[in-house]
């Protein structure tokens, strides 16, 4: 419990920072930021997909925040979700980098196609419910003037003030530990300055941006819901990943095994995935269970948008599903084919020998 508590400090934190730089941004540009991607869909997926394959989930959450305020489409959602793998990016670079790279990049090919496919077939943006909130409004009210911010502080409003010491306190969290990565690294760095950024942003609105942009529309109107639908699905993660035991799975066959490996990465979490990397990583199984695992699953970054809406969640997931059992029975057809798993050992061991030396 305590964990899942954490995590769902962290991930709510995250995607209020991340809600507000994005708010932010779009008041300053009067909503014009959004035009370049409006006019380039295959820039979106790009975009999408290259945010996916960074390790963690910090793009996926950034990629979903754009989705909600209708940034990028669906599609692009699905473009990052097939790219990434969460957290078990990191342990996969550590213990088998040259064939991390080589899903990384399979990923992000198949997460484009994939992503592009889905606008063409929905035909655009599909509209989910009518009463949710997809659009950021601007006020005549919102003004960012530099020489007016001590004029902000006087007197200094309950909101700002709770706000503040929030992520204050949030920043204290990731700095000693008890939040986020347990030792300094780029994650670490990347949190701090993101928290930070929208400490700064608090401090310098005006009382009208905190009010109505900071506190009606993203608190009350996206936070408050999603922090509960976070916790609760981590719990039900947690209470799931104890009485289970993935490791049992490499028993089967190869066929039973990578179709089982695809179902497990439709639990948005990090952590039951890691089985399959430890396992490819012993010489258990083949690397077409471990690509499968790697494009259906997502870590963490498909909570956000269950949260937001049910059926976008369940309609991505549905998508990546099927991206992942035809790569991942395609890649085995083709080993199986080639005797004694050719098409694996050429390019694992061309990997070995040209990717690994590079990385390190």
């Amino acid at each position: 419990m305590k964990d899942a508590i954490l995590e769902t400090v962290l991930i709510t934190s995250l995607l209020f920072s991340m809600m507000l730089l994005v708010e932010f941004v779009h008041i300053r540009t009067r909503g014009r930021w959004r035009l370049p991607l409006s006019k380039n869909r295959w820039g979106q997926y790009a975009l999408a997909g290259l945010l996916g394959v960074t390790p963690g989930c910090l793009g996926a959450f950034a990629v979903v925040t754009l989705h909600m305020h209708r940034g990028l489409s669906l599609g692009a959602v699905v473009a990052c979700m097939i790219a990434t793998f969460g957290d078990e990016a990191f342990v996969m670079l550590a213990l088998i980098p040259g064939q991390a790279l080589l899903i990384a990049a399979v990923g992000l090919v198949v997460g484009i196609a994939a992503g592009a496919l889905t606008d063409f077939v929905l035909k655009g943006e599909p509209q989910i419910t009518s009463n949710e909130c997809h659009e950021l409004r601007t006020h005549e009210e919102d003004e960012f003037e530099a020489g007016k911010v001590r004029d902000l502080w006087v007197p200094l409003h309950p909101i700002r003030v709770s706000v503040l010491l929030a992520l204050s306190g949030f920043i204290l969290a990731v700095v000693f530990g008890p939040v986020g990565p347990g030792e300094w690294n780029l994650i670490r760095i990347a949190l701090l300055c993101l928290a930070g950024l929208a400490w700064l942003v608090t401090a310098v609105s005006s009382d009208h941006f905190i009010v109505e942009h900071l506190w009606k529309h993203i608190v009350k109107g996206h936070l408050a819901r999603m922090s509960l639908w976070i916790l609760g699905a981590l719990v039900f993660l947690h209470l799931l990943s104890s009485y289970t035991d993935a490791s049992r799975l490499a028993d089967g066959s190869l066929w039973v095994l990578t179709f089982v490996a695809a179902l497990v990465g439709v639990i948005p979490d990090s952590g039951p995935h890691l089985v399959f990397t430890t396992l490819f990583a012993d010489g258990a199984i083949p690397l077409s269970v471990l690509i499968t695992n790697s494009i259906v699953q997502d870590g963490h970054g498909m909570i956000p948008l269950l949260a937001h809406s049910k059926s976008s969640f369940l309609l991505v997931k549905a998508i990546n599903l099927v991206a992942g059992l035809l790569v991942g029975f395609a890649w085995l057809a083709v080993s199986l084919y080639m005797a004694e798993g050719g098409i694996d050992c050429l390019i694992v061991g061309f990997l070995k020998s040209k990717l690994s030396v590079a990385f390190w």
